[in-house]
């Protein structure tokens, strides 16, 4: 299996910052980003990604809603 490469790239100096991965996990995007933000030696102020779901927080979102809904469910059944 060929590995996972997450790249960053800035646009203006070209600067490059790469890792090698066996998965592509959310929790192996964050660590890339915390590492890509110690590596650039300048202030980042936007990232751009390809949408993967290793970037994405839709699956995040969708669980969270999901988990507020049945706490409201529970709130109206027990009042605090």
């Amino acid at each position: 299996m060929e590995p996972y490469r997450l790249v960053a790239i800035d646009r203006a100096t070209r600067y490059v910052y790469l890792e090698l991965h066996d998965n592509k996990r959310m929790e192996t995007a964050a660590e890339f980003l915390r590492q890509t933000l110690a590596q650039y030696p300048f202030k980042i102020v936007k990232i751009l990604t390809d949408n993967g779901v290793e970037f994405s927080y839709n699956l995040l979102v969708e669980a969270m809603n999901k988990k507020i809904k049945d706490q409201g469910k529970h709130c109206q059944t027990f009042p605090l």
